[in-house]
Order: structure tokens, then sequence, then C-alpha cells
């Protein structure tokens, strides 16, 4: 669901209005969600995650970040090749 806009009170002039912030929203939102058993939270990756990108634990190698830090010094460029298009993330 999307947050709806607030709605002008009927009797109440522009200068009068009440003002509600995005973060009351956001926080009017989260609230609503908690009551109604909705909100979700991030858990902590358990097992091998083969959604993503680094289900093989590269980027945690020291022998890569070594060798890539090595290449570094020498002037070689790198860059990400692969898209996030799988989780989005």
């Amino acid at each position: 669901m999307l947050l709806e806009p607030p709605q002008k009170p009927v009797n109440l002039p522009d200068d009068e209005l009440p003002v509600e912030t995005a973060p009351d929203r956001f926080d009017t939102e989260l609230a609503r969600l908690s009551e109604a058993k909705l909100k979700r939270t991030l858990q902590p990756i358990r097992g091998i995650d083969f959604t993503s990108n680094d289900y093989l634990a590269l980027g945690s190698s020291n022998t890569i970040r070594n060798s890539l830090q090595k290449k570094l010094k020498q002037g070689v460029p790198f860059g990400a090749g692969a898209s996030r298009l799988l989780r989005g993330n």
C-alpha cells in the first residue's frame, strides 16, 4: 500500500493547516504495518545465497583482495561487470 497524501481539513484556511512531515507519515505507516503484523524486517544471511552476486564468497577472499590491490597499484582499471537484477540488491 502506498502512502496516501494528507487530506486538507474542510473548514481550515490554508495558513492554518496542520503540518505533517514525511517522517511523521512514515512513522504512522510503520505503526499501521506493525499493528497489522505486516511490517517486514531484514534477517541475517544464513547458508548460501545463490541469488547474490557473491555466492562463492569471493568478496571476503584475502587472496583476491591482495591480488586486486596489487593490480590497482599497477594502474589496471577494474569495475563491476555484473548486473544486480536478480534480487535488486
